[in-house]
């Protein structure tokens, strides 16, 4: 089974570093280059949310959503770099669940369910953590309209 820790591991091999050179704090482009990736390519493989990703790099979610941003902007302009990430993502994708197409609905009417109640228990305990600034950041995708529940 393909992990966070399993990516970071492919993606420092790639790029010649070490795994605590990846989690470190350096900004050099030899090192966060490499970091940038292995958070895009956790993204795209395993669907993490920046707040996974973050944990998983000691990082604020906000810093996450940076790194995609740059590194999707370095991709565009890369294709050296996109063709490198792709043969990474591609190493990393889980093989297809064989699963009989009548079941599909049930499959995924259950996979709803515990992301949902995954999402519940995240944001329950956010809300208990800071209750001014879980009720201020929901404002804020609301208006945004980041929000599931948005207009």
């Amino acid at each position: 089974m393909i992990t966070g820790g399993t990516i970071k591991r492919l993606v420092a091999d790639e790029f010649g570093i070490t795994i605590p050179e990846m989690d470190g704090n350096c900004r050099s482009q030899r090192l966060a280059q490499p970091r940038r990736v292995a958070m895009w390519i956790i993204r795209f493989a395993l669907g993490s949310s920046y707040s996974q990703i973050g944990r998983l790099f000691r990082r604020d979610p906000t810093t996450i959503h940076h790194a995609m941003a740059v590194i999707e902007d370095r991709r565009a302009r890369d294709p050296d770099l996109a063709a490198r990430m792709d043969r990474l993502l591609a190493a990393c994708r889980p093989e297809a669940i064989d699963i009989p197409s009548e079941q599909i609905p049930d499959a995924a009417a259950r996979m709803v369910d515990a992301l949902v109640d995954e999402f519940r228990a995240v944001a329950r305990r956010a809300a208990l953590r800071d209750p001014q600034a879980f009720v201020a950041r929901a404002m804020a995708m609301l208006a945004e309209g980041d929000a599931a529940c948005a207009p």
